[in-house]
């Protein structure tokens, strides 16, 4: 399953039509707290989020992840192209980090990539 984390309803929308087209399974959630509550990722899923979402952020997204060992591919999607940002992301375990606005094409290949690697 592919779970796609962003506050914006446009974001969310385009991104949610993107994956359905490439024939990827896709849940969405408006924040980074409706999915924490409903949601424990597994290594054969794959979590897109945006960096700054409401709440629980992306970067606080990440620590509770990594705190509970959680095996998922991770994606950062952010506003923030900085080498700080990129760093803490990879520390924390992201696979990928996308600048927003996101090139299709690029995301769909990093989910590709990223699920096939693991022999997902």
């Amino acid at each position: 399953m592919i779970y796609l984390i962003d506050d914006d309803k446009s974001v969310r929308g385009a991104l949610e039509r993107l994956m359905k087209s490439a024939q990827l399974p896709v849940k969405t959630y408006a924040s980074g707290q409706e999915f924490v509550d409903s949601v424990l990722p597994g290594e054969t899923d794959c979590v897109i989020f945006d960096a700054s979402v409401p709440g629980v952020n992306g970067m606080e997204l990440l620590r509770h992840f990594h705190e509970h060992n959680v095996d998922a591919q991770l994606i950062l999607l952010t506003r923030d192209d900085d080498e700080e940002t990129r760093a803490q992301a990879r520390r924390l375990g992201a696979t990928g980090c996308f600048v927003k606005p996101v090139d299709g094409q690029a995301l769909l290949d990093a989910i590709r990539f990223s699920l096939t690697s693991r022999g997902c």
